[in-house]
C-alpha cells in the first residue's frame, strides 16, 4: 500500500508539472455529469426505445412484396427519374442529383451490382433514426443547465473551487458524449439487424458515386461511416442550440420545444425561404452535408467549404452566448 500511494503521488505530481491538473479536473466533472445522466431511468428508456425502433423495418421488410428483378426495377426507376429531370420547375441542384442517380443505376445494370440489399444497405437506411438520437440528446442537453436552476442545485454546484466556464464545458461535453453513445448504439444495432436480415451477402459490394461526370467505386464501410458522421452535424448544431437556450433562459421546456420544433421544421423553413438569395446563410440550409457525398449541392452557389464556414459561425455564436451569459449570471436571480 505505501508503494502504491507513492506511485499515485508521483503520477499526480507529473500531471501537475505538465499542466495536466486542469484537464484532470475537467475529466472528473465530465464523469460526474455522465453519472447524473445515466442514473436516470429516462436515459435507459431512450436507449431501449432506440434499439426497438431499429427492429421495426425488419418486420415491415418481411411483409413487403418484391415483384420482378432488380434490373427491371432500376430501369423503371430511371424512366421516372428522366421525367422528373425534364420538369422545367425542378431546381438545377436537384436535377444534377437525379442525373447522378440515373448514372449510378445504369452502372449497376451494366456491371451486375445489386442495390443496397445488404447489411450496409440496412445501416444506411436506418441512419434516418439519427433524428431520433437528436431528439433524445436534445432532451438530455436541455436539462443539463436549466435543470440545475429548476432543482435549486446550481448554487451548490458553483460553490466548488472550479470556474464557471469549466462547469459549463463539462455539461456540454457530457451531453454531446451521450449523443455519441446513442449514435454508436444505433450503428451497432443497425449492423446486427442488417446481418440478421441479409446475412453477410453483398457486404463487400462497392459504394457507387459520381465524380467528374463518371461513376466510381468506393468503400461501403467508409461511406456508411461518412453518412453517419455528416448526418450528425445536425445533431451537433441542435444540441449546441438547446444548450444555449438552456443556459440563457434557464427553461428546460423552452429549450426542448424550440430545438425539437426546428428539428422537424428546419427543412420546411428553408423550402419556404428558398426564393431568397440569402437563404443559403440560414443554419438549416447547411446542416445536411450528405448531399455533397453524391456530388450534389443543397442549392446553387453552395459548396462543402461554404456550408462548413456557415456552420462554424453558428457554432461559435451559440457557444459564445452560452458562456457569456452563464459566466456573468447572478445565480440568486
Amino acid at each position: 500500500m505505501p508503494f502504491r500511494s507513492v506511485e499515485n503521488r508521483s503520477k499526480t505530481n507529473f500531471w501537475k508539472s505538465q499542466g495536466g491538473e486542469p484537464v484532470m479536473h475537467l475529466l472528473s466533472l465530465v464523469r460526474n455529469e455522465h453519472m447524473k445522466i445515466f442514473s436516470r431511468f429516462r436515459t435507459w428508456s431512450f436507449m431501449v426505445l432506440l434499439v426497438l425502433l431499429t427492429l421495426l423495418p425488419l418486420f415491415l421488410q418481411n411483409k413487403a412484396p418484391q415483384e420482378g428483378n432488380w434490373q427491371t426495377q432500376l430501369e423503371q426507376e430511371n424512366i421516372q427519374l428522366q421525367k422528373t429531370v425534364g420538369d422545367p420547375e425542378m431546381p438545377q441542384s436537384e436535377v444534377q442529383s437525379l442525373r447522378n442517380k440515373i448514372m449510378v443505376n445504369e452502372y449497376r445494370i451494366a456491371h451486375s451490382i445489386k442495390p443496397y440489399n445488404s447489411v450496409w444497405g440496412t445501416v444506411n437506411e436506418l441512419s434516418v433514426y439519427i433524428a431520433v438520437v437528436t431528439f433524445f440528446t436534445v432532451i438530455v442537453t436541455s436539462d443539463a443547465v436549466a435543470g440545475e436552476f429548476s432543482a435549486g442545485t446550481i448554487k451548490m454546484l458553483l460553490t466548488r473551487p472550479v470556474s464557471r466556464s469549466k462547469v459549463l464545458l463539462s455539461k456540454y461535453l457530457a451531453s454531446f458524449c451521450f449523443g455519441l453513445i446513442l449514435l454508436c448504439l444505433l450503428f451497432a444495432a443497425s449492423f446486427i439487424i442488417g446481418s440478421v436480415a441479409h446475412g453477410f451477402e453483398g457486404v463487400s459490394d462497392p459504394y457507387l458515386y459520381v465524380k467528374d461526370g463518371a461513376v466510381h467505386e468506393g468503400s461501403m464501410v467508409l461511406h456508411s461511416m461518412s453518412t453517419y458522421g455528416l448526418k450528425s452535424v445536425n445533431l451537433l448544431m441542435l444540441v449546441t442550440l438547446a444548450f444555449m437556450i438552456s443556459a440563457v433562459f434557464r427553461s428546460v421546456n423552452m429549450a426542448v420545444a424550440i430545438s425539437i420544433l426546428l428539428l422537424f421544421t428546419g427543412n420546411l423553413i428553408v423550402f419556404v425561404l428558398s426564393k431568397f438569395e440569402w437563404v443559403k446563410y440560414v443554419l438549416f440550409a447547411n446542416t445536411d452535408l450528405t448531399k455533397y457525398l453524391d456530388g450534389g449541392v443543397p442549392m446553387e452557389g453552395m459548396s462543402m467549404n461554404f456550408s462548413l464556414a456557415v456552420l462554424a459561425a453558428y457554432f461559435v455564436l451559440f457557444n459564445a452566448v452560452s458562456w457569456t451569459v452563464f459566466a456573468k449570471r447572478d445565480v440568486a436571480a
